[in-house]
């Protein structure tokens, strides 16, 4: 097994632990879900959205997409409004709420980072970051 294809095996396996620490104790309020979240940032990102486009964005069913939705219109963080143009179709804008729900996210994602950037080199950090954003852009390209 050549050095590559070991670092892969080991990032592979630290994932899942990975995923689980920035889901619970890193990102989310206590409150929402992952997949709430997601919502609520696709749809701060675009300002406005629809089931539809949220569905394929986070490649899950429209089913799955609507029942989070609801749950967000019922808690008041999103809004279903009807489009001018087609009546067919319904966008969805966050409320206040939301956007402040959204806001306080970000910020608590900022401080976590914080937290732990602090204890790394100025050099670490700097690297860790440029290899995030090109490992964002592989996988961009590869959708």
């Amino acid at each position: 097994m050549d050095r590559v294809e070991r670092i892969a095996r080991e990032i592979s396996l630290i994932a899942p632990q990975w995923m689980r620490t920035m889901q619970t104790g890193f990102i989310l309020p206590r409150h929402l879900t992952m997949s709430q979240v997601a919502v609520l940032f696709a749809t701060y990102e675009q300002n406005e959205t629809t089931t539809s486009k949220l569905s394929k964005a986070m490649r899950v069913s429209a089913p799955t997409i609507s029942g989070v939705v609801d749950r967000l219109v019922r808690d008041h963080y999103l809004l279903r409004l009807p489009d001018e143009n087609d009546r067919r179709v319904i966008r969805l804008k966050l409320t206040n709420k939301g956007v402040v729900e959204v806001k306080n996210v970000f910020l608590r994602i900022q401080k976590r980072w914080k937290s732990m950037l602090v204890l790394l080199e100025p050099n670490e950090r700097e690297s860790f970051l440029a290899i995030i954003k090109k490992i964002i852009q592989m996988a961009e390209k590869r959708k």
